[in-house]
Formats: C-alpha cells, sequence, structure tokens
C-alpha cells in the first residue's frame, strides 16, 4: 500500500477504500503505478479492505476483475452487504366476500347481469367470519464491516371487531355472536339483523330507519327514505327517493326521477344505471350501463361497466378513477369528469412554477442590465443615480440563489403530496367526445375531439393523454 523504494518497501497508499455510509457496499480505488512500483497483488487488496475492516460479503471475482483491468482512479465495488429482511405483518383471511362491487359480471353482449348478486350475507351464530395470522420475525442482514443489521418485526394488527362480533381467545379467530348479515366498513366487521321488506317500499310501508340491514324485494317510490346501519338491497328501481347505509348499497334497478334522489353510502354502491340523481360513497361505485346527467361522487373509484357503459352529463368525481366504455355524446353534452387532488395544494403548486419562471426571466434581464452598467463602470461614466440602479440590482441577483432554492423545496414538497395520486386516471375503454371537461384537482383539459381508447393522467400542471393500455402519447 505504498511506493516501492530501494529496499522494496511501500510507503505510498495506493489502495483507498469507499464504504457507503449504510455499511451495504465497499468499493476500492486503485492509484495508477508509479515507475518502479510493483504491481497490484491480492494481498494488498485484501490488506486494505481489512484496515477499514471490510470482513463480510467480499466478492473475490470482483478482485481479481480489479487487479486484471488496468482501470485506476476509478471506484470497483468489491463486497456488498445482506440487507435485513423486515418479518411479515399480520395477515387477515376474511371468510366472506369484502368486495362486492366485483359481483356484477358483464356477458358477451357487454350487458350486467344483476340475478346472481346480493350484499346481504347470512351468517350464523358462532360462524368464523374472518381468521388472524399473526406477523413474523424478519431476517436479520450484515454489512460489509460484519455488523449485524437487525430486521424489523411485521407489524402486529388486532381485529377490528363492531357490533355483535367477538375474538376469540387465543385471538386468531372473529366469531359472529349472534345471527344476521356480515358487514364491513372501512375494516371493521359487524353482524346486523336484516329486515325484509316482500314489497314496494310506498305509502303502505312508509320510511325505514334501522341499526340493522334492509332488503327489498320491490322499488322503492318517489319521496321515501331507507337508513341502515348496514347494508342496503333493493331488487327494483330506486324513484327520486334517498337511500343512506353505513356498509354497501346494492341497486338491481334504476336510479332516476326529477333529481331529487340520493344515494349516501360508507362503503361501495352498486346501480344498473342512474338518470339525473345524486350518488356518494366512501368506497368505489359500479355502474351497470349508463350514467346520465348524475351529480356522482366516491372517494375510491367511478366504474362503468359494459361494452355500452356510458357517462353523460352532470359531474362524476373519484380519488383514484374514473372508468367508461363511452364518456360523453355526439351532441357535445357538457360533461364534467374529475379527479378529486388536493386543490389548495395544486393551487400552490402552480404559483411555484410561475414564481420560478418569472424569477428566471427576472434574473436573466437582471444579468444583461448588470452587464451594460458595468461597461458604463468600467469606462467612469456611472452617474450617481445609475449607481443606485446597479446596487438594487446587484442585491437582487444574489438573492436569486436562495430564493429559487426555497421554491425548489416547495415543490419537491407538494410532489411529495401528490404521490398518492400518481396513479390517478380517467380511462375511456372507447371513446370520449367534445364538450367534456376532464379535472385534476384545478387543473382540466377540454376535449376539442374525438378520441378512441385513450388514458388521461395528470403530468406535472397538464392533463396527459395516452393511447389505451400504453403507447404513443397524444399530447
Amino acid at each position: 500500500m505504498s511506493t516501492a523504494t530501494d529496499s522494496g518497501k511501500l510507503t505510498r497508499k495506493r489502495v483507498r477504500v469507499i464504504l457507503s455510509p449504510d455499511k451495504m457496499q465497499a468499493k476500492i480505488v486503485l492509484a495508477k503505478p508509479e515507475s518502479k512500483e510493483p504491481p497490484y497483488s491480492r494481498e494488498e487488496i485484501t490488506e486494505a479492505l481489512a484496515a477499514n475492516r471490510v470482513t463480510f460479503g467480499i466478492d473475490e471475482e470482483a478482485v481479481s476483475g480489479a487487479l486484471e483491468s488496468g482501470v485506476f482512479d476509478d471506484p470497483i465495488t468489491v463486497a456488498t452487504g445482506k440487507a435485513f429482511q423486515k418479518g411479515d405483518d399480520t395477515k387477515f383471511e376474511y371468510l366472506f366476500d369484502t368486495d362486492p362491487a366485483h359481483g356484477p359480471a358483464e356477458g358477451s353482449d357487454g350487458r350486467i347481469d344483476y340475478r346472481q348478486v346480493s350484499l346481504i350475507q347470512n351468517v350464523k351464530k358462532d360462524d368464523v367470519l374472518a381468521r388472524r395470522t399473526p406477523p413474523t420475525d424478519g431476517e436479520d442482514g450484515m454489512g460489509v464491516n460484519g455488523e449485524v443489521l437487525k430486521a424489523p418485526r411485521g407489524r402486529d394488527l388486532e381485529f377490528k371487531n363492531g357490533d355483535n362480533t367477538v375474538v376469540s381467545e387465543d385471538g386468531l379467530e372473529l366469531r359472529a355472536k349472534v345471527d344476521g348479515t356480515v358487514v364491513m366498513a372501512h375494516g371493521k366487521i359487524s353482524v346486523k339483523d336484516v329486515m325484509s321488506i316482500d314489497s314496494d317500499i310506498d305509502f303502505n310501508v312508509g320510511n325505514i330507519d334501522t341499526v340493522g340491514s334492509i332488503r327489498v324485494s320491490g322499488s322503492v317510490k318517489t319521496g321515501f327514505t331507507l337508513k341502515a346501519q348496514g347494508n342496503i338491497e333493493v331488487a327494483g328501481n330506486v324513484e327520486d327517493a334517498t337511500i343512506e347505509a353505513a356498509g354497501n348499497v346494492l341497486i338491481k334497478g334504476g336510479f332516476f326521477g326529477g333529481g331529487d334522489g340520493l344515494i349516501k353510502a360508507t362503503g361501495d354502491v352498486v346501480v344498473k344505471y342512474a338518470e339525473g340523481q345524486r350518488i356518494v360513497c366512501g368506497g368505489r361505485i359500479t355502474v351497470g350501463g349508463e350514467l346520465l346527467n348524475c351529480r356522482v361522487q366516491a372517494r375510491d373509484k367511478v366504474v362503468v361497466k359494459g361494452k355500452k357503459g356510458k357517462i353523460v352529463g352532470g359531474q362524476v368525481s373519484a380519488g383514484k378513477e374514473v372508468r367508461s366504455a363511452v364518456i360523453g355524446s355526439e351532441a357535445a353534452t357538457p360533461t364534467k369528469v374529475k379527479i378529486q387532488l388536493d386543490e389548495e395544494a395544486m393551487r400552490q403548486y402552480q404559483e411555484v412554477m410561475q414564481e420560478t419562471e418569472r424569477l428566471g426571466k427576472d434574473s436573466e434581464r437582471v444579468k444583461q442590465q448588470l452587464y451594460k452598467l458595468y461597461k458604463v463602470q468600467m469606462d467612469g461614466k456611472l452617474p450617481p443615480d445609475a449607481k443606485q440602479a446597479l446596487a438594487k440590482l446587484e442585491e437582487f441577483q444574489k438573492n436569486v440563489p436562495n430564493a429559487l432554492e426555497a421554491l425548489k423545496k416547495k415543490k419537491l414538497e407538494l410532489e411529495k403530496k401528490f404521490e398518492k395520486f400518481k396513479d390517478a386516471c380517467v380511462t375511456v375503454d372507447e371513446r370520449i367526445f367534445p364538450g367534456v371537461q376532464v379535472y385534476f384537482g384545478i387543473v382540466y383539459r377540454e376535449m376539442s375531439e374525438e378520441k378512441d381508447r385513450c388514458k388521461l393522467v395528470l403530468d406535472g400542471n397538464q392533463v396527459f393523454m395516452t393511447r389505451h393500455g400504453g403507447g404513443d402519447s397524444e399530447d
């Protein structure tokens, strides 16, 4: 590890060892040998690694390659540590259908079959509703310096048990305490009573408000209200009525009327079609055919299924995705489709981008002014008032880097906020028409021509379009 002298001793350090901050990688840099220095040997490199406490994960082939390559003054990786493996988190197995939104099956003709779909899942007392697998220990790793890297154990999560459920003594099963229907909302599992109505909801039945679930074999007529702490299932139509559920809602018929109807659910909503009505849910909205002139808002997704599925008129909003075969119409019906981003953060992002652009342009203009003033100053012809202007311009130019750095930091903070929306999109399986406005927060794009099979996403502060399923962009 030194230069060769007459006695053959090395006095110059020839092998430099670089450890990564996390001690997971070691590199060597070989200095180019000077005249009369001996060639590098494996022992010389081994000694250098040992002197820097590199004892684990040494790649002997990489060391041989470094000796044979003749590459000097460039880092070469010769040792790699073993990363730890985090333990598995608690796993839950649910013994009932947790995603009724996927229930409606699409036939070959593009129609949706609701006959086999039901939100009401009956259970008996002592039935096992869910099983829990405890977390596991992780596998320790090791740095190149031989230091053990302790692996964290997986997260230990407990059952979220709601009404009429009980956790077994060993904590591994969740059971029903009573007969009823199982309801899951935001991860909490409950068992509710089921109220079955074998008729329409009209003046003969009246409004219903129950702590359980409701199953209606007929329709819900204009002006009536169904409220349930569980799920609500209607076999027929809902006509200008109010449906509110702490669980999920399934309407096997249509939802229509004069525009006074409301479906509101903490969970998911499934409806055959809707016209001129309002739907709000904390999960996903699945529509079997058409959304016509509706006001629809879902925390997760709005999916209009089927080859003939369409969204025409009104406003459809979702947190992650809006998807339909067709959006808009040949008549250019005004239609708004929105991905619900943080609008205040979007405004701040636009302001940061505009301010960054303004500062850049102003800085360039100031540079030109300074150049002119310095030229006059060098000629000794700078008047007193110009000296003050020069001082102000110099002060501005001095502060520009700090201002740009602050804007860059703010931009990165805002972009981190948007990370959770990076996959948010509007997906068009067949065609989108002029008259459609696609919003991502406060940024929007108005369609001026028909486009087939496309996906719209947010790219910076613009709504960007790609061909459906990837491929070339369309700007």
